[in-house]
């Protein structure tokens, strides 16, 4: 059976919250009305049920990545597969590594499916997956302490740049860094 994940708006009614277990994503697109309805529908019916799909495989996923073959079933958990099989070859790494991303664009994929958007991004803690229209750029704002307020840095993504998402790993997040670094964004 299928669990019904978290669905709210946050205080400001613009970005939608979804949460199921420890998927957590705050989601906002730009568009008409109606575009903005079916996307926002899109997302929490590509939502319902992800945790499940990937949990059927954890068993796999959490087993380093063959870079010569793929066996996992799922399309996210082969999103996940193939974002790290270039590693896997000189490497120990699991498609684990590529979870956070590989939800965000599964979701944002749904969206942009649904409905024409000018804009449009999924964040899954502090992985964000990024949908541009030409001419429309995202400004995203970097800290150096998730614990504490202060915007270090800004970076711009416009329409016209390769990158259509952006990773932050660190020694305060879920992330695992050896300490190597407070964060690497």
């Amino acid at each position: 059976m299928t669990r019904q994940p978290q669905v709210g708006w946050l205080k400001d009614g613009k970005r939608l919250h979804l949460q199921d277990g420890p998927i957590d994503l705050i989601v906002e697109a730009d568009g008409s009305r109606a575009n903005l309805d079916a996307a926002y529908a899109a997302a929490i019916g590509r939502f319902t049920g992800l945790l499940d799909e990937l949990c059927d495989e954890l068993a796999l996923l959490r087993t380093a990545a063959d870079p010569k073959r793929c066996a996992l079933r799922g399309i996210v958990a082969r999103r996940m597969h193939a974002a790290v099989e270039p590693f896997a070859h000189d490497d120990f790494i699991t498609p684990m590594a590529a979870v956070a991303g590989s939800v965000a664009e599964e979701i944002l994929g749904a969206m942009v499916q649904a409905a024409p958007l000018r804009r449009a991004y999924v964040n899954n803690g502090g992985d964000i997956a990024l949908h541009l229209t030409d001419g429309e750029t995202f400004t995203v704002g970097l800290i150096d302490r998730p614990d504490t307020f202060g915007l270090m840095r800004t970076a711009v993504i416009r329409a016209g740049d390769r990158a259509r998402g952006i990773a932050t790993s660190g020694r305060l997040g879920r992330s695992f860094s050896l300490g190597i670094a407070d964060a690497v964004t």
